[in-house]
Formats: C-alpha cells, structure tokens, sequence
C-alpha cells in the first residue's frame, strides 16, 4: 500500500509510506455455538495496527453491507436461530482486508421440554434404579 502526503511547505516532492503488509482478519472470541444467551460478544484480532474495523451481522444482500464496528463488538436480542458475522480490518494505511473472517453460530434460548418416560414403579431400595426421559432437544436413558 502506499500513502502520500502533499508538502504544504511550497515545496516541490511528495513523501510517502510503502506497506507491504496485508491484513489478516480473525476473531479472537465469540459465543458458544449453539448459544443459550440472545447477546454475542466478540473479540477481533490483526496482524496489523488497525484504524478501522466493519462488521456484517447476518448479511442479506451482495454485495454484503458493512457496517462501523469496534474490536470488541457486542450483538444484542438477537433471535433465536442460526447467525452469521462478516468482519475485516483496514490497517492505519488504509488497506483493507481481502478477505474477511466469517463465523456462523446459532442462538435457541428455549428451554427443551423434558418428560419422564419411565423409571421405577415404586420406591425401592435397590440400586441402581433407572429412568428413562426425553426432551424436545434429546433423550437419555439415566442408569
């Protein structure tokens, strides 16, 4: 990347910064996948110094629409279901990440609705005693 600056000074020459590197974006942190919190909080990371991070939560357009955002970033109410976020760095010479770090995760705050199936048809005293349950979300046998 190159950057120039005009000389105020009247004189003739120009100066200018030459950046070979190009910036990686990643994400440091996010939610659990799949997540019981409607919140997600990230954490971003580069190899470069940063001037500008741009954010796009679940993008449904192209091109993809970016949107200011800062290195920690936080998504709230979001609605159960599935999510994706698009995110790149511009280093503080003005190149932007060719490629940024995307992550996909998935909300559900209801709780599953769990029913006891079977077990012991009586209090006993024996042991082991088992039982057997099943929820919306999955099922156990319980030794």
């Amino acid at each position: 990347a190159v950057q120039f600056e005009d000389d105020t000074e009247g004189t003739t020459g120009r100066t200018w910064v030459i950046d070979p590197t190009v910036p990686d974006t990643f994400v440091l942190s996010g939610p659990e996948d799949p997540s019981q919190l409607p919140d997600a909080t990230f954490v971003f990371g580069t190899n470069v110094t940063p001037s500008a991070w741009w954010c796009a939560l679940d993008p449904e357009t192209e091109p993809v629409v970016y949107e200011d955002c800062d290195q920690v970033t936080t998504f709230e109410d979001l609605e159960d279901g599935p999510h994706e976020l698009w995110v790149y760095v511009v280093s503080e010479t003005g190149v932007a990440d060719p490629s940024p770090a995307h992550v996909t995760w998935v909300v559900d705050t209801t709780a599953p609705a769990t029913t006891l199936v079977g077990g012991a048809a009586e209090v006993c005293g024996a042991a082991p005693v088992g039982f057997t349950f099943s929820s919306t979300t999955w099922s156990r046998k319980a030794p």
